[in-house]
């Protein structure tokens, strides 16, 4: 069964300095460079005649920086160096993507709404949890209503009503990553707000609240949590080169299918961890899993694009998007 939240021992061992690399998913997407670099390297010592071991070690540094520089077209004009940054320290490479907490606005986001409908609910005295340590009813039903409307709330239950926490799953969700970002506790059958949450809310800015609930979201949820599908962490470990990719294409409605193949393009080995899907095929699944987890349950829940539909629910569905302009005012990309 999997987890609400992320195991963080992958991001924990190695770093850039001594070579070793981060044992995820995402290091197998990188293999294939090995023999090509391989070629390269001996391409560099016909040319050299090189002779001695010092010279070759000098000949394999330079062509394995000259490598991680260089712009790549399946990574859409980013070089490995980058990509490696966006993949492993996406909040701590600031040289080329930087986020801001300053909105002009509230933002608009569900996320955010619910997050704050939470916190208001928590209020000084918290809110008591039932007896299985969920929600209450009567707050579920009323931030549905609130985040979705009579109409919304309709369709995603199909025509039922929420009954219980986990009839919402994106609120289920928010409850789950405000505990792991500090902004609640649940204290002797109470949720109630903590003093990080209260330092947040009376902030200026509400993007603060935001960007605290979007960095634990994408750094500690596991976004394979109840969806059905593989675990395909190289989804998640790639957030932010998918907002890489709403940043230099998404000025215009776009079918999701086009985000999509460029994922595939830039990861074509995470097909290797699909399993053989009952039904359709390999890259079918992953392609699905991938709009899912990244497109809706992510950019669209943060407010980050725009969907040309109303519908509550896109599973299967081959809608377009395009960058909100939230995007905007959070992120900032510096190549």
């Amino acid at each position: 069964m999997k987890t609400a939240e992320r195991d963080q021992h992958q991001h924990e061992n190695g770093s850039k300095d001594n070579g070793a690399r981060p044992a995820s998913d995402a290091e197998q997407h990188m293999s294939d460079e090995h023999a090509s670099m391989i070629d390269e390297l001996r391409r560099e010592i016909e040319i050299r005649d090189i002779d001695s071991l010092s010279e070759l070690q000098v000949a394999a540094n330079e062509v394995s920086y000259r490598r991680n520089l260089r712009p790549r077209d399946e990574f859409c004009g980013l070089s490995p160096d980058q990509m490696y940054k966006f993949l492993y320290v996406p909040f701590d490479s600031t040289e080329i993507v930087t986020f801001s907490d300053n909105f002009p606005n509230p933002p608009e986001a569900r996320a955010f709404t619910l997050v704050s409908l939470l916190a208001d609910a928590c209020g000084d005295k918290g809110l008591k949890a039932t007896a299985k340590g969920y929600l209450p009813a009567l707050f579920c039903r009323e931030a549905a209503i609130a985040s979705l409307g009579e109409e919304g709330c309709r369709e995603m239950t199909f025509g039922s009503e929420v009954r219980k926490e986990l009839d919402f799953y994106e609120l289920h969700v928010v409850r789950l990553v405000a505990q792991m970002a500090g902004l609640i506790r649940k204290y002797r059958g109470r949720f109630l707000r903590t003093k990080k949450c209260e330092k947040l809310l009376a902030a200026p800015s509400s993007g603060k609240l935001y960007l605290e609930l979007f960095t634990a979201y994408t750094r500690k949820f596991n976004w394979a949590y109840s969806d059905g599908y593989d675990d395909l962490g190289i989804i998640q470990e790639a957030f932010l080169f998918s907002l890489f990719l709403i940043h230099r294409f998404g000025d215009e409605f776009r079918d999701v299918a086009f985000y999509e193949e460029k994922f595939l393009q830039a990861f074509p080995t995470a097909l290797d961890k699909v399993c053989d899907p009952v039904y359709g095929n390999k890259e079918e699944q992953l392609k699905r899993c991938y709009s899912l987890r990244t497109m809706e349950r992510f950019a669209h829940f943060f407010g980050l694009i725009e969907l040309d539909s109303n519908h509550h629910t896109y599973i299967g569905r081959n809608y377009k998007m395009k960058k909100s302009p939230l995007f905007d005012q959070l992120l900032r990309f510096h190549v």
